[in-house]
């Protein structure tokens, strides 16, 4: 009668942990593929491409207008009265160079013009040295947003302004106003101490 030996089965740790990383890598991997292709397809590399782009065209219409009593004690009046129209064009653009992980882009161009008058009734105009009459003003601005390796743990982002704009005011002409900035900002997103680095300038 021969002696009966019982067999072992038991696998090696080491082993079962490469058998259960094989076995979760091909299960993964259908999704994986088919997540890189989609977006291949959304975001195919490319030198330049863009992604998205709209704008809008719009007028405006401003009125100021006051009575006042004249200081000589007298009962005459003055009205002053200030009108401006103005007309601009708006243009948004998104997109991105080579891949939206390398760079991507987002700006804005504003362009315009202002037509004014300035009047004054009742009296002369040259009274007290009242200056009034028209006046035209090319009006523009921009905004543009670079942002460089998003998904990498250190990423850039860049961004430049400027706007030219006109405060319209009741006994005076419009008051010019320019701005112009600038920023970066350097981001480290690994590690136990995340940080950021920004620069900012305006004027």
């Amino acid at each position: 009668m021969g002696a009966y030996r019982d067999q072992d089965f038991t696998v090696p740790a080491r082993r079962l942990v490469v058998y259960m990383a094989l076995g979760l890598a091909a299960w993964l991997a259908p999704g994986a593929t088919a997540r890189a292709q989609r977006l291949a397809r959304e975001y195919p590399v490319a030198p330049l491409r863009i992604t998205e782009q709209g704008g809008e065209v719009g007028f405006e219409y401003d009125y100021f207008g006051e009575k006042q009593k004249l200081s000589d004690g007298s009962s005459a009046s003055t009205r002053f009265t200030n009108q401006s129209f103005q007309e601009y064009l708006l243009y948004r653009l998104r997109g991105y160079a080579y891949h939206p992980r390398f760079l991507e882009f987002d700006t804005r161009v504003k362009l315009g013009f202002l037509q004014q008058q300035i009047t004054r009734e009742g009296v002369d105009s040259d009274y007290d040295g009242f200056k009034g009459g028209s006046s035209n003003t090319f009006l523009n601005g921009y905004d543009i947003y670079l942002r460089f390796f998003k998904d990498h743990p250190l990423s850039l982002s860049l961004s430049a302004n400027r706007d030219h704009t006109a405060v319209m005011e009741l006994f005076t002409d419009r008051i010019l106003l320019d701005s112009q900035g600038m920023g970066a900002v350097l981001n480290w997103k690994k590690g136990p101490f995340p940080m950021d680095l920004s620069y900012n300038e305006y004027r």
